[in-house]
């Protein structure tokens, strides 16, 4: 199933990564490089091939992408998609997320309920989802750590 441009998200610290060289650097690659990093941290990372869909219905356009998820969270965590494009002597390696974070909604509402005193007798009642919320935002700043380091000349 293709995923829509639009659904796309760029995350602030790794838009896009360029890789001083034009030469074998494909999805596959980024993949195989992603994985390696992946196990020797730990990080419990799938992928698998993807197009992203652009364009209405007389000018759509696929494009092939990589997408990575959390082996145990491929439905509540955020999904990332890599694409890879070369201009000139330069490949760049294009990252974005989509998809949902239970988490960070959870995370939402208990922030707009610290305001009031029924949301913060909710918050003290149903508080066990802060360590939820922490323990997704170390995955993502692991992934991103993993993702520089790989990709970072």
């Amino acid at each position: 199933m293709a995923i829509r441009s639009d659904e796309l998200k760029t995350p602030e610290d790794l838009a896009s990564l360029k890789i001083p060289s034009n030469q074998g650097v494909t999805l596959d690659v980024v993949r195989k490089v992603l994985m390696d990093r992946a196990n020797q941290y730990g990080l419990p990372i799938e992928g698998y091939n993807d197009q992203i869909k652009s364009g209405g219905l007389l000018n759509r356009s696929l494009q092939d992408c990589l997408v990575v998820h959390h082996r145990s969270h491929m439905n509540d965590y955020f999904k990332y998609c890599f694409v890879v494009r070369t201009s000139g002597i330069y490949t760049y390696v294009e990252i974005s997320y989509f998809g949902i974070s239970v988490n960070t909604g959870k995370e939402a509402r208990r922030e707009e309920n610290k305001g009031t005193l029924g949301g913060m007798l909710k918050n003290a009642i149903f508080s066990k989802g802060a360590d939820s919320y922490k323990e997704e935002y170390d995955y993502y700043e692991q992934l991103h750590d993993i993702i520089k380091e790989a990709f970072s000349g």
